[in-house]
């Protein structure tokens, strides 16, 4: 994906997804900050779903200390499909994330995300603690 257009529909999702909220007061400076966190994302593990040549969906991978964390929503609040093409965006990730040798994952989100929310509610629970075993003798 083309950075600009990586840059724009980040700032486009944080913008609606937060207007309830804490709405954004300062575009440029919007702008300036996704263009950073942009520039941290794994963008080749990091997936959008495309409509008719736009970017509808964004599921954003950024390198953690144990896996990685995730940042997906739909580049607009009512997208036609929004949930299926945010459940693929973020299926194909986590695919590919595996597939390198997967990990933890850390979603960001909030239980209000119209999209990211629902596609959460269905996906199988792994939670687990890891524990050490150690042997004596």
């Amino acid at each position: 994906m083309d950075v600009d257009t990586v840059v724009a529909a980040f700032a486009a999702l944080y913008m609606w997804s937060h207007h309830g909220w804490s709405p954004v007061t300062d575009a440029d400076e919007l702008m300036r900050v996704t263009g950073q966190e942009v520039a941290e994302a794994d963008r080749a593990l990091s997936v959008g779903a495309w409509v008719d040549g736009q970017l509808a969906a964004l599921a954003l991978a950024f390198p953690a200390h144990d896996g990685i964390e995730v940042v997906a929503e739909t580049i607009h609040p009512t997208p036609f499909r929004g949930q299926k093409l945010l459940a693929s965006a973020l299926a194909t990730l986590l695919e590919t994330f595996a597939q390198r040798g997967g990990g933890r994952v850390h979603i960001d989100g909030h239980i209000t995300d119209p999209h990211l929310q629902p596609v959460l509610d269905v996906i199988p629970r792994a939670d687990a603690e890891p524990i050490d075993l150690i042997e004596t003798s």
